[in-house]
């Protein structure tokens, strides 16, 4: 059994984050014409900061007897402070759903989204994986030479996106497709979940031109209920990202590090189970995954701001464990 060893984690998962519905997961300040902006990585591409992930898989954990050992004591708690057993990496984005003038829609990352990936799947020890990546990338960087170039899976998918030779996305960019086949080999790890032809790549320096037009920015008003006027101050415009958006990150997984009298204190049968995580490394990703995924691969989250108003819902997919 391969051995993972980052600090004291010794397990990891690769993992994907979809989106069922537009999410929101709010920067907290504004410094542009967005009320509500989401957050964003250094780069300014859309990101899910790990607190927002764990903070919705804990709560699929509330009353669980061995919540606190396996995500540590609670700020509110007077337990003795420990570190958890399981840590979460940033959400970057992978993908981002465009509008196509054929086709309806495009599922559109860069070289720069596969690279990060890359490094994510090498961190882990992914090899098979950081190899199918490392060679989609070579190509692209032999296809895609000029920002007019987009990169696509297959003949059958240059059919079904070009209009007259041209995939045209977000009714501004007209782009002339290459075909790439070694990007199929990447659909079994991240888009198996849709139509493979979807899939493309455009040129790092248009990927963000194409997000900020895809992303989802809307008008929101309060009312008076009396009078089902427009409140004073009740105006504002918030930012979501889209409905099928693909997001990575990579779960961290280290033996039970609570201390010797908190697992003393549980009844025997949990006490059992606290002894073989503290022994065993996989005896803690097994239940925490064994919660959160179903039949092993997929379950499902609720992250980031307005989940009242359909806001949020995120596919976990696990795409490999090493």
């Amino acid at each position: 059994m391969m051995v993972v060893e980052i600090g004291p984690y010794e397990k990891a998962s690769l993992i994907l984050l979809r989106t069922l519905t537009p999410l929101h997961v709010g920067a907290g300040h504004a410094v542009g014409v967005v009320d509500l902006p989401i957050e964003r990585d250094g780069l300014g591409l859309p990101t899910i900061p790990p607190s927002g992930i764990k903070g919705a898989m804990r709560e699929r954990f509330r009353g669980d007897k061995l919540e606190h050992l396996l995500f540590g004591p609670r700020p509110e708690s007077r337990e003795a402070l420990y570190a958890g057993s399981f840590t979460i990496l940033d959400a970057y984005l992978v993908a981002m759903p465009a509008r196509s003038l054929k086709g309806v829609w495009a599922l559109v990352a860069a070289s720069y989204t596969l690279r990060r990936l890359e490094e994510r799947a090498h961190l882990m020890g992914a090899e098979e994986v950081v190899k199918d990546i490392g060679n989609a990338l070579k190509r692209l960087s032999e296809g895609l030479v000029e920002v007019s170039k987009v990169g696509v899976i297959s003949e059958e998918a240059k059919k079904k996106l070009a209009i007259d030779g041209k995939v045209i996305l977000n009714e501004e960019y007209v782009l002339e497709p290459v075909v790439i086949g070694e990007l199929k080999a990447l659909t079994q790890y991240l888009f198996s979940w849709t139509e493979e032809w979807r899939f493309v790549v455009v040129h790092d320096d248009l990927f963000r031109q194409l997000v900020e037009r895809s992303l989802l920015r809307r008008a929101r008003v309060r009312l008076r209920e009396e009078t089902k006027t427009v409140e004073t101050g009740g105006l504002w415009e918030e930012e979501d990202v889209p409905a099928n958006t693909v997001f990575m990150t990579v779960f961290l997984y280290s033996r039970l590090r609570a201390p010797d009298g908190r697992i003393e204190k549980l009844e025997e049968k949990l006490r059992e189970c606290a002894k073989r995580m503290r022994n065993d490394v996989d005896e803690v990703r097994k239940y925490i995954e064994g919660r959160l995924l179903k039949e092993g691969n997929y379950g499902f989250l609720i992250l980031g701001g307005h989940e009242t108003i359909g806001r949020g819902v995120v596919e976990i997919i696990k795409v490999i464990t090493r």
